[in-house]
């Protein structure tokens, strides 16, 4: 289970998600690189300097679609 502190900012939430994404026993090698592809144009973003509360909730939906769909 994951759980997201308000307190941290969204360069840890996204490591955190990265790192049970790519660690992950069950996921299938195509979740993990759609999952890698959907990291890197967050990464992008947030260093053109996007919201980072609004790329927490995009990642975090969209690697949800991935993995579950």
């Amino acid at each position: 289970m994951l759980v997201f502190f308000l307190t941290w900012n969204c360069i840890d939430h996204r490591f955190k998600l990265h790192d049970v994404v790519v660690f992950h026993p069950t996921l299938s090698g195509r979740q993990k690189s759609a999952s890698a592809l959907i990291f890197a144009e967050a990464d992008k973003a947030l260093c053109d300097g996007a919201d980072e509360e609004l790329w927490v909730l995009d990642v975090a939906l969209r690697v949800h679609k991935v993995i579950s769909g």
